[in-house]
Formats: C-alpha cells, sequence, structure tokens
C-alpha cells in the first residue's frame, strides 16, 4: 500500500531533482515486507540522500549499502530457516526464550561490510535507545569518528535489541544501548536536516498504532513516572507500541510505504515462514509500484523540459 501526502505540489512522483530520503522504521519479524520493498528500490538502482534505519530497518538499510539490497529477500529467506529464532529451553536457565539478538549477530557477521557501507556516498543513520536516559541516539556511518569495526557492529545490534526479550547487553564505549523504537522509530528530523525533500517510509507495523495506542498510553504515563529502571523499560516498550506516526512539514513531500492488513505477522514470530514470504511478496510489490511512479515522474519532467525547449 502507497501513499502520497504533499499539499503543495501536485506532481505524480518525484523528479529527478528531488534529493530523496529513506525512513526504515522498526517492526521486527514485519520487516519482511520492508525487505522486499528494499529489494525493490536495489534492483532499480534508486539512490538515496540519505537513510535513517531503526531495528531491523537498520539492518535491511545495510544490507542495500553493501550491495546486497537485490538478495535481500532470498536471505531473509535463507536466514529464517537457518537460525534458531527461539528456544523454549532457555526458559528452564532463566534466559529469555527468543534467540534474535543471537541471531541477528550471525547475520551481520555474514553478510555485514563495515567498510564498503563507511565508503558508501549514501548516509546510514542507525537509530538507538541510551539505556541510562532513554534518549535517541543516531550513530552515523559518516561521523568521522574511530569507532572500531566491532563497535560499527555493536551500533547495529544496539538498534536491535529490545531489553527483557533479547538476552545481549550492548555496551558501546562504557554506554548501554538497546533498541531505537523505545524512544523513536522515526526518526526523520536528519533527513531534512541532510537537504531531503522527498522522504519515503516503509513502515511495516502502522497496525500497532490503533487501539493499542488509546489502551497502552495510560500505562506508559505510569510506568514512565517510577523510579525503577525495570519500570522504566515497561515504559520504554508502550512506548514502541503507541507511537503516533510524527507529524511532518506541509513543504515535504511524504510518501508511506505499508503492507496491507492481511499481512498479519506478529512482531516477534520469525517461524511462520509463509506469513514472512507473504510480507516479503508484498513488500516487493509495494515497492516495484513506487518505482514506477519515479520513473513516471521523470519522464513526465523531461517531456515538460523538452515541450518548453522546443518552444
Amino acid at each position: 500500500m502507497s501513499t502520497s501526502r504533499n499539499q503543495n505540489q501536485e506532481s505524480p512522483g518525484p523528479v529527478r531533482s528531488q534529493k530523496i530520503g529513506l525512513l526504515l522504521s522498526g517492526g521486527a519479524a514485519r520487516g519482511a515486507f520492508q525487505a522486499g520493498v528494499v529489494s525493490a528500490f536495489a534492483r532499480a538502482e534508486i539512490q538515496f540522500e540519505a537513510i535513517v534505519g531503526t531495528s531491523v530497518g537498520a539492518v535491511n538499510g545495510g544490507a542495500l549499502l553493501v550491495g546486497r539490497g537485490s538478495e535481500l529477500v532470498s536471505l531473509w529467506r535463507e536466514n529464517l530457516r537457518q537460525e534458531t529464532w527461539f528456544d523454549a529451553r532457555l526458559m528452564l536457565r532463566g534466559r529469555s526464550p527468543f534467540c534474535i539478538s543471537e541471531a541477528m549477530r550471525v547475520m551481520v557477521d555474514r553478510y555485514g561490510d563495515v567498510p564498503k557501507i563507511l565508503d558508501h556516498p549514501t548516509e546510514l543513520l542507525i537509530s538507538t535507545t541510551q539505556w541510562a536516559t532513554r534518549r535517541n541516539v543516531l550513530f552515523s556511518t559518516h561521523d568521522g569518528r574511530d569507532w572500531t569495526e566491532e563497535e560499527r557492529i555493536l551500533q547495529f545490534l544496539a538498534s536491535l535489541t529490545i531489553p527483557w526479550i533479547c538476552t545481549e547487553k550492548v555496551v558501546i564505549r562504557g554506554e548501554r544501548y538497546c533498541d531505537g523504537s523505545l524512544s523513536e522509530n522515526m526518526p526523520f528530523t536528519p533527513l531534512v536536516d541532510r537537504g531531503c525533500d522527498h522522504i519515503v517510509v516503509v513502515d511495516p507495523s502502522p497496525l500497532l498504532r490503533s487501539w493499542r495506542h488509546r489502551v497502552l498510553l495510560p500505562l506508559k504515563s505510569f510506568f514512565g513516572s517510577l523510579p525503577f529502571s525495570t519500570t522504566r523499560v515497561a515504559a520504554g516498550l508502550i512506548h514502541a507500541l503507541t507511537q503516533a506516526p510524527p507529524v511532518f512539514p506541509d513543504d515535504l513531500q511524504v510518501t508511506w510505504l505499508t503492507p496491507p492488513p492481511k499481512i498479519g505477522a506478529r512482531a516477534l514470530d520469525f517461524r511462520s515462514l509463509d506469513v514472512i514470504d507473504e510480507g516479503l511478496e508484498a513488500g516487493i510489490l509495494a515497492g516495484e509500484q513506487w518505482v514506477a511512479s519515479l520513473r513516471g515522474g521523470e519522464r513526465s519532467m523531461e517531456n515538460q523540459q523538452e515541450i518548453r525547449s522546443g518552444e
């Protein structure tokens, strides 16, 4: 499903002179839809000014920059079948049964190419949450800092690490970080700051912000007011489920790509491969449709320029 909202422009799609930013929000297993969209962008060789990725969005964005975007669908299918994402036996040892951190670490180690990401002309901003302050922290691949390759990998893993659900604690230079969606799932301001006048939002979990927003919002305020770290984490998790879509400036062209309602993958259910496949296919279709609108907009602008030059 694709929607474009722009109050000040009536053109059918973005034109060549625009700077396009890509905003990839979190969604865990629902990120399959997003992977399908990104693979369509990669095959069409769409160039973005900058990319912001939260949680699974950071992984999908990283795959695009290392040149494996077109393979993203097959990588998702291959790794969902190979890796262990859930192990009930871990509960007997007092641990979370979800092995998301471990499985994602294998994927990042196997397919990640940190030097290639750093050398790519498109900047990737990885959205994380600082544990102590619950503040949203963005790690940039173009920040020029002397991060080691391991620290760069940890930045990806931090964006994926959900407290209580993921067992791994990610610490980078003395500070603990966790999933970016606990603070801000769609931080679009950095894209505007980098001159983007058209932002493509690929949001795999729009249904989470419906009735849950009304039911859970009072609980977020209650838990957030308590001084204990565990209750503050609970507030963060509820915040991740209840965040309303961001309000964009009126002069900014925004395109939303979201899955159809029938794609109902549970956020942490990586084992329902048929549902994952539906998400991947729906994402490919949505991405291809947007690419077609982009190409149509470019052709329309070229025709207008030819007409003006002929006059």
